[in-house]
């Protein structure tokens, strides 16, 4: 069930969604009070989309291979938690302007690109045992995004 609960203020316009036992603040409401009557217009539930390929990303062994996810409309990344992940293994982590990875040396992401909302993982010396679905889920304001990248050896059909 979802309850909604209005607080206004001379300062501000706190909006609290309550689900599922979790509160979330959501900024940018439009409030119009007419008499006696509150109407409260709310962004979209996701400011942001994350878009990843369609089809299927191929590299040869070897060489370096970028894994495209970018936020649309471009907006800035920096201050999101940002997770790659291959099947269900974190590989790489960027949160608080810090990065944590498990493909020590082998896995990047552009910090400069972040601000203009490139989420592309860099993997570099791909090896055919690199093959596979990598997903990355941004986190922010309590939404989750997630987009998939499937990645396989050049010319080989998985």
């Amino acid at each position: 069930m979802l309850f909604c609960r209005v607080i206004l203020s001379r300062l501000s316009v706190l909006l609290q969604w309550k689900f599922s036992g979790g509160i979330r603040r959501i900024q940018n409401v439009t409030v119009i009070h007419a008499i006696h009557n509150i109407y409260v217009s709310l962004p979209p539930a996701e400011a942001f989309g994350l878009v990843t390929p369609i089809g299927t990303v191929s590299a040869d062994p070897g060489s370096d291979v970028i894994l495209p996810a970018h936020l649309s409309p471009e907006t800035s990344a920096v201050p999101l938690d940002i997770r790659w992940f291959r099947g269900t293994e974190l590989i790489y982590q960027y949160k608080n302007r810090q990065e944590k990875t498990n493909y020590e040396n082998r896995v990047s992401l552009s910090i400069q690109e972040l601000r203009r909302g490139n989420l592309a993982l860099t993997l570099r010396n791909f090896q055919p045992a690199d093959s596979g679905d990598y997903t990355c889920k941004v986190f922010h304001d309590g939404c989750l995004q997630t987009g998939t990248v499937h990645l396989q050896v050049r010319g080989k059909i998985l």
